[in-house]
């Protein structure tokens, strides 16, 4: 399975990467196709005083030394990443 998002427009400043995620898990929840989801996601940052900023706006990503997106889905009491 495979699924393609397109962004049409956004603000400038928001990553649509997040959104898409979450548009992408929720479509294929009200689906009938079998699968281990919801999937959630995060970006995570290291700022410039080192402190961790969690889902930045872009501007603040390219003052950043260091950035991850993670996601995963719940399973049990556990998460496990993709």
């Amino acid at each position: 399975m495979q699924v393609v998002l397109t962004v049409l427009s956004f603000d400038g400043e928001n990553d649509p990467a997040l959104p898409a995620l979450i548009g992408a898990s929720t479509a294929i929840s009200v689906s009938d196709i079998p699968w281990n989801g919801p999937v959630a996601g995060i970006y995570v940052g290291q700022g410039e005083n080192k402190e961790w900023i969690i889902t930045p706006t872009i501007s603040a990503k390219a003052k950043f030394g260091s950035e991850i997106f993670v996601s995963g889905i719940e399973h049990g009491k556990d998460i496990s990443l993709i």
